[in-house]
């Protein structure tokens, strides 16, 4: 889910760089009504990656933390601290881009970024909501790169 999230934020990322002059928050300022597809990317990368639940890395964050608070009970709390962090910057981003709107017509992308992007929201949403399915797939593939003695 990690790599899916990173894709899909580099990929949002992009297609928003293609749209405005720069990345700073004064020209990004109403982009959601412009870029819809690639704001809901942005944003849904963002709070996965962060661990909200019900998205895609919440359950890994979920055992990493009850493991982490096994060893040490500080090092759990700056961990959480970090996921916080994340979670104020995710929602800041989001504050941005939904604020300022205006007129503009609406520039979407290409089909194939649209469709990358959806798939991305998706995947990222069913892996969060039904990881009994998803989880032990991917850790099936973990054991495939141990190497034999």
């Amino acid at each position: 889910p990690r790599t899916i999230a990173a894709g899909l934020w580099a990929l949002s990322l992009s297609v928003i760089r293609g749209g405005v002059s720069s990345l700073r928050f004064e020209d990004v300022k109403g982009i959601l009504q412009k870029m819809p597809y690639a704001s809901a990317g942005l944003a849904i990368a963002s709070l996965t990656l962060a661990g909200l639940p019900l998205l895609g890395m919440f359950p890994i964050r979920l055992e990493l933390m009850e493991e982490l608070a096994r060893v040490s009970i500080l090092n759990a709390l700056l961990a959480l601290a970090g996921m916080v962090g994340m979670l104020f910057t995710a929602f800041r981003v989001l504050a941005v881009l939904a604020s300022g709107w205006s007129r503009q017509q609406a520039v979407h992308g290409t089909r194939l970024q649209i469709a990358l992007i959806t798939i991305g929201i998706v995947g990222l949403v069913l892996v969060g909501l039904l990881p009994q399915v998803f989880y032990p797939l991917m850790f099936g593939l973990l054991g495939g790169n141990v190497l034999s003695p």
